[in-house]
């Protein structure tokens, strides 16, 4: 970032010498470095999480967050890289406590549960014995508009400590078509 700044500066320098005036430098000063800031702007922009809106943001919790699972299938997509290394995947959540878990080919038997108090579970673990059979990747589940966000509970022990742009996983279920941007990280 230094680099750029004085590279504004030699910038500023060269046009202001054109111009011939020590006016001209300080405007071309001011116009280089509006151009870096907007530059560097649209650059961090572009590479940031996109989060949900957290004035609509909603916990699941018991039945919601239960039917929102059950039977469902839903396309999802990772904050960064599944087990496979590959962002988008499907999983299908059966009522048997099973789920069918596929990334790019690479497919998972698992299990899925609610955590919390009965009728009040406010966290949905999930279980891949073929990868780690002790492991559980437990997440508070959020909704905005038809989108899920699931946030990890091993980054995030109390749901009051959770940022929304820092979410792990979100997806839609696929009944519902193309209701979230699971396919724009």
């Amino acid at each position: 970032m230094i680099r750029h700044i004085n590279r504004c500066a030699d910038c500023a320098l060269f046009i202001g010498k054109r111009i011939g005036s020590k006016t001209g430098v300080a405007l071309s000063r001011v116009l280089c470095t509006a151009l870096f800031a907007l530059t560097y702007t649209a650059a961090t922009a572009q590479s940031a999480p996109s989060g949900p809106n957290s004035n609509y943001l909603e916990q699941l919790k018991g039945e919601e967050l239960r039917d929102a699972y059950l039977g469902q299938t839903l396309d999802l997509v990772y904050n960064n890289v599944g087990f496979a290394g590959i962002a988008h995947h499907t999983e299908t959540h059966n009522a048997d406590g099973t789920t069918d878990y596929d990334e790019g080919g690479m497919t998972l038997d698992g299990e899925w549960t609610l955590t919390g108090p009965p009728g009040f579970e406010d966290r949905i673990c999930y279980r891949y014995a073929e990868l780690d059979p002790n492991r559980k990747h437990c997440f508070w589940i959020f909704r905005e508009g038809k989108c899920l966000y699931g946030y990890s509970a091993a980054w995030f022990p109390s749901v009051k400590a959770i940022r929304p742009e820092l979410w792990r996983v979100k997806g839609a279920n696929r009944e519902d078509g193309p209701s979230c941007d699971i396919f724009v990280s």
